[in-house]
């Protein structure tokens, strides 16, 4: 179920870090999936309380490259909340590039990792942070392509792929797929600006095929509550 929060630009991503620190507050055994860009205003709001131990942070996907202003993980790492985690013994799974691996090698070094964190922590709790694109997509799951590439690509029985894209920039992507995200059990969706209004109009409305509108599959998060400054 998605329960949409509309509130004034100016307080969207203080709204949304405050619901995602009520999302963590007190629950053990907690991976916590982080998207890139203006999603990580929303950390800025989050009480560093809730930073312990028993919470594991990672990225919702990569972009895959060694430029600090590109790779997610490596932008992730300049946030207040990286230097707070750090400090409160937070285990942060890395997605830069390690040792000249291939985007396949570290997809599959990340599929490894969720295979066995969901492994290890069966009654955990998976909670994400994602965006929406104004082309619908979210995480690193691009829109427009056939529907039948699409179900190979992101219906797999892979928690991970690692797949290039002329529909995305950079186009070298690792992503979360569609099959993980029916593991999801909290999430937060952060999406602002005039040229989103469409692309969550069409995620709200529900129905109509997940290829067109990747946004879509966040009908598949059980607890997802979306913020915007849009009125759709």
């Amino acid at each position: 179920m998605i329960t949409l929060h509309t509130h004034d630009r100016e307080i969207v991503a203080e709204k949304a870090g405050k619901r995602l620190t009520e999302m963590l507050r007190g629950r053990k055994e907690t991976l916590l999936l982080i998207s890139g860009g203006s999603a990580f205003s929303v950390l800025d709001y989050v009480d560093s309380k809730v930073l312990t131990p028993e919470l594991t942070i990672a990225m919702l996907d990569e972009r895959y490259s060694n430029d600090e202003q590109v790779n997610n993980y490596l932008q992730f790492t300049r946030t207040a909340l990286y230097g707070k985690a750090i400090d409160a013994g937070v285990n942060i799974f890395t997605t830069s590039i390690i040792d000249s691996e291939t985007k396949e090698e570290m997809a599959s070094r990340y599929n490894t990792f969720l295979s066995e964190w969901m492994q290890e922590n069966k009654k955990g709790n998976i909670a994400v942070v994602f965006g929406i694109g104004a082309d619908g997509h979210t995480a690193g799951i691009a829109p427009h392509l056939p529907s039948q590439l699409f179900s190979s690509l992101f219906e797999s029985n892979e928690f991970v792929i690692a797949y290039e894209t002329e529909y995305l920039e950079p186009s070298e992507r690792i992503t979360t797929t569609a099959t993980f995200f029916k593991y999801v059990t909290h999430g937060i969706c952060y999406a602002v600006g005039e040229d989103k209004r469409e692309a969550i109009g069409h995620v709200m409305e529900g129905g109509g095929l997940i290829s067109e509108v990747p946004a879509r599959v966040l009908h598949r998060v059980p607890h997802l509550h979306l913020f915007t400054d849009q009125k759709v």
